[in-house]
């Protein structure tokens, strides 16, 4: 029964732990970034880009395409 509880303890704690980590991927993407450190605004066009290259392309350089979509859509 020791045993049992052990194995359960240890899967709470890694449960405690995913929930710390969710939760600080969503203070840090309600504070305006996100993975990429793209903004909320950007980051949808960045995903497409990488939809779209499949992941050939160079990450850098995606960032960069998103965010000047994204400002031509703003200045628009």
């Amino acid at each position: 029964m020791l045993e049992r509880f052990k194995e359960r303890q240890l899967t709470i704690d890694e449960l405690l732990e995913a929930y710390k980590q969710m939760r600080d991927e969503t203070v840090e993407k309600e504070a305006g970034k996100t993975k990429s450190g793209l903004t909320k605004e950007q980051e949808p066009y960045f995903n497409k880009f990488m939809e779209v290259y499949e992941e050939r392309g160079e990450e850098a350089e995606l960032k960069e395409w998103s965010v000047d979509v994204h400002q031509y859509f703003e200045a628009r």
